[in-house]
């Protein structure tokens, strides 16, 4: 598009190239892979060798337990080390430091095998007792396996005669450096001959067929990949290039220039197909549409596809393409406002295409390859607690794919590699995300059970490794019951340079110091689960989840609360976990604990009436946390208080959340809506001035930082929007389970189901139900009318005794 009063020419790359798994999520070196074959092939396959991932043992005992045991980070199996030289990049590795350890595999024979050997590939200071299981299990020593080197090597061991069947065999480990890493186990007659292994690359440069003379078209066939692809355009003047080179982003900015060369050499370590359309002359005030095609199949259907894309004239193809693409928006998402929330819709629908965009594959996690939404896609990897908020954010946007996300980072109950998917933060927004899934669901309707019998398993391992109290979990290590997550993740609450946090890591002193939040949750959480374990009948659950949520309450409030401060403290412990103080600022002795972690205990419910009021004030003070962008993450009034960290003189959305919800919790929907308010100003005026969807925002001048294509934890703007101006919404705090919900096709009558947890202070809880404006509007709440607030147009604010833990609430404009 020109919207100049003059003529402009102008020039579109169009590239196709083939991403391929990476030696780990952060490079961008390609993986090597193995492939093993033998010496005589023909003896090898009759005399029926048989090759084992080494991944695939029947048991791997570290013999000394270690905090990661069930909790491997980004879902590695335990003792899984990624590299070249492995079968498919990934290896066992560092189990044999500890004498002792052992690892069991079980080779299946299906007739004799006469001379065997037992082949190991082995590089590093590994040595191990080779054992096998002979009759009544008793265990026999074969030998001894020993490798010294930083190579491969094939070390054999002669078994003689196998008989047919079942036979394990066990690697116990004599002690080591613990760098040994084994790529694969085998067995195979002497009359296979030697083991032979072949390193293979991947091949980025495809086969290109042009499609035909007089049209713009290409098959492209990339020889690791089953699949061919189809690329064409609608163009007349083209050329077809290629750029061998790892990276656009440095590369075609040097070399944008050269219109001579069909290949622009770079370092060869990639390839894209350039598709160089050029000049393209756009007159003044004027554009021009032009309009590709990419497809995946068998060549044949591949030519099919294009003859119909270049079938006609120009001026009949144009028609039916543009018909085709109107036909395509009209399932394009688009948020749907009231009238008073379309100044917000523009920066919203930002924030969505971010989100949907942000996509990357292949990330590797639990030996497969998967396409995943990270923040941005800068980053090819996981992220559990950015991934939550991803989820929150494309509830928003389609359940399916809300759902979708909840699951990848969910594991089934008797997976004994991981409780969960973790990388990053133990901030456990999955328990939130399928929290606020049934709720929109309806927890009550059949696709809600449906959702919660699905999951609800998963959760409760989740939750219970949180807790302490479950696969090894190290958490719960200290004798004042308070939840310390560090042996995990140096960050607690996603905070990066949260001040207390920071100065743990600088004294070294993770063992002896409790942060607040991973406590708080884990009441939430407990919170959360016990309304799904009761909608599933299981009493026991939801005893064990009360005792856990009396428990926990009672560590916070007889060892973290300051009076004194008036903030919730991290605990300093002794060297037996016995909790000795307060962690306080030197040299001034102000509480280390003055910024949102230290008022968490708001978010899991457990605060007197006084100290509601006390924080509350504290969240919404101007000198303190309330700041003109929103909610600073450290008390602007500490000593510590900082206006050029991370998170330490930033305003970050994800924790804006939770206090947001806390607030209908509370019974204080105003405060609830300047949150949201706020933060859809803040995000607005920069999208509106940048086009960019940041990461976070400096206090000081109130402009976006960070990432400029950001999601993960931006996504909260996109649930305040929905919930304050997108008719069709109800939105409760976390102490409600919305059984059923139901809104007609106008939006100017709802229908609710909902169950509050109880509440001992007497008082309110409060919920939004976002209606089509323009409309008077009635409630009743169990078939009595009830009184409510319209903050704005539309935006109904409903507030409920706490005496009154069940009922009905019915919207309606008649």
């Amino acid at each position: 598009m020109n919207n100049t009063a003059r003529p402009v020419s102008a020039a579109l790359h169009s590239m196709a190239s083939m991403n391929f798994p990476t030696l780990s999520n952060y490079s961008d070196e390609s993986l090597h892979r193995i492939h093993v074959e033998w010496e005589n092939s023909k003896e090898a396959k009759t005399g029926g060798a048989v090759v084992k991932h080494p991944l695939d043992y029947e048991s791997l005992d570290f013999a000394r337990q270690t905090p990661a045991n069930h909790l491997m980070p980004d879902g590695f199996y335990r003792g899984e080390v990624r590299g070249n030289g492995f079968m498919d990049g990934s290896g066992l590795g560092g189990f044999a430091r500890n004498a002792g350890a052992s690892a069991c595999y079980v080779f299946t024979l299906n007739a004799a095998m006469r001379d065997a050997r037992f082949i190991i590939r082995l590089r590093g200071s590994g040595c191990f007792c080779l054992k096998k299981n002979g009759i009544n299990n008793h265990e026999k020593k074969i030998g001894v396996l020993k490798s010294g080197h930083g190579r491969f090597e094939n070390i054999e061991c002669w078994l003689g005669l196998l008989q047919a069947g079942r036979h394990v065999f066990t690697l116990e480990s004599l002690g080591g450096e613990g760098d040994e890493e084994i790529a694969f186990l085998a067995l195979a007659p002497a009359a296979a001959g030697d083991v032979r292994v072949r390193e293979a690359g991947w091949s980025h440069q495809p086969s290109c067929v042009p499609y035909d003379d007089a049209k713009a078209g290409q098959i492209l066939k990339y020889p690791d990949v089953s699949q061919h692809y189809g690329i064409a355009w609608d163009a007349k003047q083209f050329e077809t290039r290629r750029i061998l080179n790892k990276e656009l982003d440095c590369f075609l900015r040097h070399n944008v220039h050269d219109h001579v060369h069909e290949t622009l050499q770079g370092d060869t370590a990639g390839h894209f197909s350039n598709i160089f359309i050029r000049p393209l002359v756009l007159a003044p005030r004027s554009r021009i549409v032009l309009r590709g095609l990419a497809w995946k199949g068998a060549p044949a259907q591949i030519k099919r596809t294009f003859a119909t894309f270049f079938e006609g004239a120009p001026e009949k193809r144009a028609e039916r393409f543009e018909f085709a693409h109107a036909r395509a928006r009209r399932s394009v998402f688009s948020f749907r406002p009231n009238p008073g929330g379309k100044h917000f819709a523009f920066s919203q629908d930002r924030m969505a295409a971010t989100t949907l965009s942000n996509a990357v594959f292949p990330v590797y996690t639990q030996r497969q390859y998967v396409r995943h939404r990270p923040p941005g896609r800068w980053w090819n990897s996981l992220y559990t607690w950015d991934s939550g908020f991803i989820g929150l954010g494309l509830l928003e946007i389609d359940p399916r794919q809300a759902e979708e996300n909840l699951a990848q980072y969910l594991t089934s109950p008797g997976n004994p590699h991981a409780a969960f998917i973790q990388h990053g933060s133990m901030v456990p927004m999955q328990i939130h995300l399928a929290h606020e899934l049934w709720n929109r669901l309806g927890a009550e309707s059949p696709e809600g059970e449906k959702s919660i019998r699905m999951h609800y398993d998963s959760l409760r391992r989740y939750y219970r490794f949180l807790s302490g109290d479950g696969d090894g979990s190290t958490l719960r290590s200290l004798k004042s019951g308070l939840l310390r997550p560090w042996d995990y993740f140096y960050n607690s609450g996603g905070w990066d340079d949260y001040p207390p946090q920071r100065y743990v890591h600088e004294k070294k002193q993770e063992a002896s110091v409790s942060p607040v939040i991973t406590t708080a949750l884990a009441i939430r959480c407990a919170r959360t689960l016990g309304f799904a374990a009761g909608a599933l009948g299981l009493k026991d659950d939801v005893s064990g989840y009360e005792n856990d949520i009396r428990f926990f309450s009672s560590a916070l409030e007889e060892h973290s609360w300051d009076e004194s401060a008036g903030v919730y403290s991290y605990v300093l412990h002794d060297r037996n976990g016995r909790p000795l103080r307060a962690l306080y600022h030197e040299p001034d002795g102000a509480n280390f604990n003055m910024g949102l972690d230290g008022l968490f205990p708001l978010v899991a419910g457990i605060c007197n009436a006084r100290k509601q009021r006390r924080l509350v004030a504290q969240l919404f003070s101007p000198s303190r946390f309330w700041t003109p962008v929103g909610l600073s993450a450290v008390d602007r009034s500490a000593p510590y208080y900082r206006n050029d960290g991370y998170w330490n003189g930033s305003v970050w959305f994800p924790h804006q959340w939770f206090f947001w919800k806390t607030m209908l919790d509370l019974g204080r929907p105003a405060r609830a809506f300047a949150i949201a308010g706020r933060a859809l100003k803040t995000w607005d005026t920069e999208v509106r001035e940048s086009y960019h969807c940041f990461e976070h925002f400096l206090i000081e001048t109130g402009r976006g930082c960070g990432w400029h294509q950001f999601s993960g934890l931006s996504t909260p703007v996109m649930i305040f929007y929905a919930a304050c101006h997108c008719p069709g919404r109800l939105t409760t705090g976390f102490d409600a389970w919305v059984a059923s919900v139901g809104f007609n096709k106008k939006n100017t009558r709802m229908n609710a189901s909902i169950k509050f947890r109880p509440c001992p202070i007497s008082g309110r809880r409060s919920l939004l139900v976002c209606m089509k404006s323009g409309h008077n509007y009635h409630a009743e709440w169990n078939g009595k009318k009830i009184a409510f607030d319209e903050l704005i147009p539309g935006l109904l604010a409903i507030s409920l005794p706490t005496s009154e833990c069940e009922g009905t609430l019915t919207i309606d404009s008649g």
